[in-house]
């Protein structure tokens, strides 16, 4: 085993010699350690998990363990499984080695050297019809590199979030200014038609953070395309179209960074989100939902209405026959109800289910609003604080009271916003390198370390 050597204060030098006996020979090797030494593994730093498992490309993240070190699936003799492994550790790359039980009639695809602060997708083929239970080996690989100093991350390195249908936490690595990004979903579109699910929005902002302070991110799932019959809408709070006799589409999910971890609707997990993206809502017949990201409500008179910073997006009354949609509400947006309705995308606050006019003619849903603790109109305040009721004082609120610096919002149509809308501008395509008019697909997140 190689050994971790952390450098403390330089008092004194060191000489270590290692005799290992070979045969009749010796080797000597000599270590030079300046200043006060501790040699030991850093336990503490190590942690190797299988953070998303797909069996024939549907996720199913209840056959993941308790302690995420192995899956059990029941065969039918036809699987395809995707796998990841995620190495958390900075101070560790590591081997790994899935074992399945029993193996006849498995093919594995091994991830092999994992390197520390990464992670790697790999394919299984099973013809098993038994109970087959994997688990992964895990062969310790210490980083000596990172001994003297555990914080190695150079200025500009990212951290990149993709959908993976559950949260992802991210531990500060060191001290440091951060900048976040997060991009919310698209609605869903109805092909049959012509209806197009309105895009998603951006916000970012910058603070400091120490280091091992925890974030966990939830990264909002594309609206599914109609016609939808009795399905829920995007992860992260997307409306759905939950009716069986439902033709629209569905909202998209949201993406947001909070303190505290849990089921994305959970209530204490959801008033700690610190930044929230907000997603497009689903198309109708044809009409495009609600693009997603407004601070103010927006009510047409065949669209659900926007989320805003303090209620969800109400169901117009102008044009009702029935079509059973619904309000947003705090992170989550309204379903679609009945024939071509688009549902709502999810927000800080969601918007609503489209309405329904005649057979040929009805709305898409409302967006979600965006959120940015620090940001102009968005006037949030701590749980500690004497205004702890959202319901009753109109304001948005989290755990920490942090504010981030440098703000922006940008909502689905590439509008900016502060307590108004402002004028176009386009967000950053998710690699930086140019601009689009809005987030299509999935949502997406970024965290950049901006240095010391």
């Amino acid at each position: 085993r190689r050994l971790i050597v952390q450098m403390k204060k330089k008092y004194m030098m060191f000489i270590l010699v290692f005799i290992i006996t070979l045969g009749y020979a010796a080797v000597s090797t000599k270590v030079e350690l300046i200043g006060k030494t501790d040699i030991k593994y850093n336990e503490e730093d190590f942690r190797v998990e299988i953070t998303s498992l797909k069996v024939n490309n549907i996720l199913e993240l209840e056959k993941i363990s308790e302690d995420k070190q192995s899956f059990k699936y029941q065969g039918s003799g036809n699987e395809v499984i995707e796998y990841t492994v995620t190495n958390y550790s900075y101070q560790y790359d590591v081997k790994i080695n899935l074992i399945c039980n029993p193996s006849a009639g498995i093919e594995i695809e091994q991830i092999g050297e994992l390197k520390g602060q990464s992670k790697e997708n790999r394919t299984i083929i099973s013809t098993s019809k038994s109970e087959v239970t994997c688990t992964i080996g895990i062969e310790k690989i210490s980083r000596t590199d990172y001994a003297e100093d555990m914080c190695k991350v150079v200025e500009g390195q990212e951290w990149t979030f993709n959908y993976t249908g559950s949260e992802q936490e991210f531990v500060v690595p060191c001290d440091g200014e951060y900048k976040i990004e997060l991009w919310g979903a698209q609605g869903g579109a109805t092909p049959l038609f012509t209806g197009i699910g309105g895009k998603g929005a951006y916000v970012s902002g910058e603070s400091f953070f120490s280091a091992n302070y925890k974030f966990y991110l939830y990264i909002g799932e594309k609206g599914e395309d109609g016609p939808i019959l009795n399905k829920l809408g995007g992860y992260n709070g997307g409306g759905g179209n939950t009716t069986t006799d439902g033709r629209g589409s569905n909202g998209g999910g949201s993406t947001d960074i909070r303190l505290k971890n849990g089921e994305w609707n959970n209530f204490n997990s959801l008033k700690s989100r610190i930044m929230v993206a907000g997603a497009g809502g689903g198309s109708g017949i044809s009409n495009t939902g609600s693009y997603g990201g407004m601070v103010l409500s927006k009510l047409s008179n065949l669209h659900g209405g926007n989320g805003t910073q303090t209620s969800g997006g109400l169901v117009g009354t102008e044009y009702t026959h029935d079509s059973l949609a619904t309000a947003g509400g705090f992170g989550y947006g309204g379903d679609g109800g009945r024939f071509v309705v688009g549902a709502g995308g999810s927000g800080y606050y969601g918007g609503a289910g489209g309405q329904h006019i005649t057979p040929i003619t009805s709305g898409g849903g409302g967006g979600g609003s965006s959120f940015i603790s620090g940001h102009n109109g968005c006037d949030a305040i701590s749980e500690s604080s004497t205004e702890t009721n959202i319901i009753h004082t109109g304001k948005p609120y989290h755990y920490s009271g942090l504010k981030f610096k440098n703000t922006v919002m940008i909502d689905g149509a590439g509008y900016s916003w502060t307590n108004v809308k402002g004028a176009y501008t386009g967000m950053p395509s998710h690699d930086g390198k140019s601009t689009m008019t809005g987030n299509s697909g999935h949502g997406y997140a970024k965290i950049t370390y901006l240095g010391k």
